[in-house]
């Protein structure tokens, strides 16, 4: 025969329930807070301001920097006019810092912080997102308007899908495609997974044209897509915006709290259960191409390479041949990672691939804070690239970090 469990028991798994239940309904309002409203005004012609049109978009790095479409931003409407968040009975107005016609991104800078709004906490690149990956996504269609009071207005909408594909366009932008229903207004607004970090930034819908009497209408077929974080982060870092990288949203990371909180339910505080965020994975980042078997020394490629000469990086060789490489200290961003402690390299500061005609190297400077030099001490401009022949050395911030560029042709 059952013994039926004790009481206290009892008790403690009912208290578990309701804080689970509190615990989702808080995720969801934090989803809510990651997305804001981006409005432009213009003068109607009596002097005074009327709202033109509406996007969405999101904040990163703090209450002040929001990052939504170009196509939002640079609006007709907003450069005629006014770009803001609408927010409360004022609207903050922005001002934009840099953009991508191209990859229709565009990192604004309010006037002062927004209230009631958070920041998304971390970017997950598109290497850690998968086909049939949960998304959610937030924005403000603007056909719910017609639906909802004017006080629901400023309370984006939330749909869910999974990651059908990743492709390419046309203009060489990532995209993820989702089976969640998106229309006009969307635009801008953040797709995160189920952990609240951001995989993607909305950009557009797929339609079809339906003939209904003697007019063909537009309706939305059923998928969105969104411009893949990759393409956002060097704005970001141009902009000088803050950010962290994070990887995939596994069970733990999403449900670490609640699973912490059961432990000290049912246990009485017995047993502590945390759990920390991925930590850097440099011997990851550098596998097969940094170490040799055995732990000898890798061989150097005999084709077009990068050979470090200075710093921890001293002895490393990398071939160009595969593809660019990214130098910096973060290696979620980053393909050869500098170690901790080497605060003076941007999380990614240059980039270095081989130029088209095979002969000649590209050294970008990421928008690094400290700079990128060329071994005679000239800096890099900002974001710039320069077309530099085999046996150029350069180095990162000091010529501590020095680096050179071999095995092209002439």
């Amino acid at each position: 025969m059952r013994r039926p469990l004790p009481r206290g028991a009892v008790a403690a798994a009912a208290v578990l329930a309701l804080w689970a239940a509190g615990a989702r309904a808080q995720d969801e309002d934090e989803f809510e807070r990651r997305a804001v409203r981006i409005g432009c005004f213009v003068d109607d012609g009596n002097g005074r301001s009327k709202l033109a049109g509406t996007g969405s978009g999101f904040l990163v790095g703090d209450r002040r920097h929001v990052v939504t479409n170009h196509h939002v931003a640079m609006a007709e409407a907003c450069q005629r006019g006014t770009a803001a968040v609408l927010v409360g009975k004022t609207p903050v107005r922005l001002k934009v810092l840099t953009w991508s016609e191209q990859h229709d991104l565009a990192v604004a800078v309010a006037e002062h912080d927004i209230p009631g709004k958070e920041p998304v906490p971390a970017i997950v690149r598109a290497a850690d997102i998968a086909s049939r990956d949960e998304v959610y996504v937030l924005g403000f269609p603007g056909i719910v308007d017609e639906m909802a009071a004017d006080d629901n207005m400023l309370r984006p909408t939330t749909t869910r899908g999974i990651v059908g594909r990743k492709i390419e366009t046309a203009s060489r932008t990532g995209m993820l495609q989702v089976d969640a229903r998106t229309i006009g207004g969307n635009s801008g607004g953040p797709w995160v997974d189920p952990c609240g970090r951001l995989v993607g930034i909305h950009s557009r819908a797929s339609y079809q044209f339906v003939e209904t009497g003697n007019q063909l209408q537009r309706l939305p077929v059923g998928y969105g897509y969104a411009v893949q974080t990759d393409h956002l982060i060097p704005l970001l870092d141009q902009a000088r915006v803050r950010y962290d990288v994070a990887g995939r949203c596994t069970f733990l990371v999403r449900n670490g709290r609640t699973l912490a909180w059961s432990a000290a339910a049912l246990l009485g505080g017995a047993l502590a259960f945390g759990y920390s965020p991925p930590g850097q994975r440099l011997w990851n980042a550098l596998a097969g191409r940094m170490a040799a078997p055995g732990g000898g020394a890798a061989a150097v490629p005999a084709g077009p390479h990068l050979a470090g000469l200075s710093g921890p990086l001293r002895g490393v060789s990398v071939d160009l041949a595969k593809g660019p490489i990214a130098i910096g200290r973060d290696p979620r961003v980053s393909h050869l990672a500098l170690p901790a402690g080497c605060d003076d390299v941007s999380k990614r500061h240059c980039l270095v691939r081989l130029a088209p005609d095979g002969r000649h190297f590209l050294l970008e400077d990421c928008w690094s804070t400290n700079g990128t030099f060329l071994a005679s001490g000239e800096r890099l401009a900002p974001g710039s690239t320069r077309e530099v022949p085999p046996g150029t050395r350069f180095y990162l911030s000091d010529a501590s970090q020095m680096f050179e560029l071999r095995g092209g042709g002439t």
